[in-house]
């Protein structure tokens, strides 16, 4: 398989596994969000796009205007969810178009006054909660965050369900770069 066939097979296979509403077909997601993004080997999107140059812009509901104001100053917990994703944010949302470094540190989960960003949640999914493996939390912010997955919300574990608006942002982003992919394998 070719590195092009599996970045299809990976965005093709990560649409099906968030649209699914199983916890456990979500929650193997970021598994695949980490190939793309974060993998130790070199990010799958970053190898791609060497070949076509693309601005690969991650867009997304900016939250950082929730995180001053006197209503979130004192809340225990907030969660994003799938509103991280524009077309599911609510109308006149602050969006950001970032590149991939600098969503993997928005902002998405607050409790107590600690922030986790996008690739905290995703490390903790991979590696904490069985995305590729399961251990138990040992320091503090992995059992602040364990103890966060136990709120749910459609039947999703609060944690999981936050890998769906990572996810749909991460497809958003690359469908460009799919496309052309794509282009190029019937040429």
């Amino acid at each position: 398989m070719t590195k092009q066939q599996l970045f299809i097979e990976i965005l093709n296979d990560l649409e099906f596994k968030i649209n699914s509403n199983n916890q456990y077909q979500i929650l193997k997601a970021s598994e695949l969000i980490r190939s793309l993004m974060f993998d130790a080997s070199g990010p799958l999107i970053d190898k791609i796009n060497k070949d076509y140059s693309l601005k690969i812009l991650f867009e997304y509901k900016d939250i950082s205007e929730l995180l001053d104001h006197p209503i979130y100053k004192d809340v225990d917990v907030f969660f994003i969810g799938q509103g991280l994703y524009p077309p599911f944010s609510r109308p006149n949302s602050k969006i950001i178009k970032t590149k991939k470094d600098d969503f993997l540190k928005a902002i998405i989960v607050i409790s107590d006054g600690k922030r986790y960003n996008v690739k905290d949640i995703l490390n903790f999914s991979l590696y904490k909660l069985g995305g590729t493996h399961h251990e138990e939390p040992k320091n503090e912010d992995d059992k602040r965050i364990a103890e966060l997955n136990e709120y749910s919300l459609m039947e999703i574990n609060s944690i999981v369900y936050q890998i769906i608006g990572i996810g749909n942002v991460v497809i958003s982003a690359l469908k460009e770069l799919k496309n052309k992919v794509i282009q190029e394998s019937y040429s």
